[in-house]
């Protein structure tokens, strides 16, 4: 939509053979529509269980799983436990080492956009976390989506982050707040959608959902956005 012009190399891993099917099915169609040169390699593939994962990435998305630890198998506790190192402390979840593998994935300028749970953002098992991504990512959204009912068979309220690694801590971003209502959620992320880009709304407050600038991430500190 930019005109970029270079070369993209997309990687795409998912556990769940249906939906590398699927994304390489919509994939293989935008390659037909777009004249660009890019070269798409989607994998079936435990990504967390996958060593090493590619470095040097300039942007990385996911909806990793959202998995409590007391519902991990052993083998998933000793993958995770691997891929947080010294800072897996107390009782995490899946989605948190996907999480920071992304982290170490990018490079300088590299963008991370991901689904986490909402306890991502205040959990004390995840201080750790949020205290090293502080001093490597700078914060530009932090979205906690309110409505339980966004993901079908989610036991957890979701929330959502943007960064990218080398900002200043210090530099204000969104943060979004939703109640629990779906409506309040859709309605909130329009609005978003409409303050991208735009220097003129720094806040909007409304029937169940607030977005307001102010400084994310704050280290340890809980980065969970509330009401205006």
């Amino acid at each position: 939509m930019r005109g970029f012009a270079g070369k993209i190399n997309l990687i795409g891993w998912d556990v769940s053979q249906a939906a590398c099917e699927m994304a390489s099915f919509v994939l293989a169609w935008e390659r037909v529509k777009d004249a660009g040169e890019v070269t798409v390699e989607v994998s079936c593939t435990d990504s967390m269980a996958q060593a090493p994962w590619p470095t040097g990435v300039d942007m990385l998305l996911m909806n990793p799983p959202f998995l409590s630890y007391e519902f991990l198998s052993t083998d998933q506790r000793d993958s995770l436990k691997q891929a947080l190192g010294p800072l897996a402390k107390g009782r995490y979840d899946l989605s948190t080492g996907f999480v920071w593998k992304a982290i170490k994935a990018l490079q300088r300028n590299g963008v991370i956009g991901a689904i986490v749970p909402s306890s991502f953002l205040e959990a004390n098992a995840t201080a750790g976390i949020r205290e090293e991504m502080s001093s490597q990512v700078g914060l530009h959204l932090v979205a906690r989506l309110g409505s339980p009912l966004l993901f079908s068979d989610a036991l957890v309220d979701a929330a959502a982050i943007v960064g990218r690694v080398g900002d200043s801590p210090s530099l204000p971003g969104t943060a979004f707040w939703a109640d629990y209502r779906s409506s309040s959620t859709a309605a909130g992320l329009r609005e978003l959608r409409r303050m991208i880009g735009s220097s003129a709304t720094n806040h909007v407050v409304a029937d169940g959902f607030s977005i307001y600038r102010e400084k994310l991430g704050p280290a340890k500190e809980s980065w969970a956005p509330h009401s205006y």
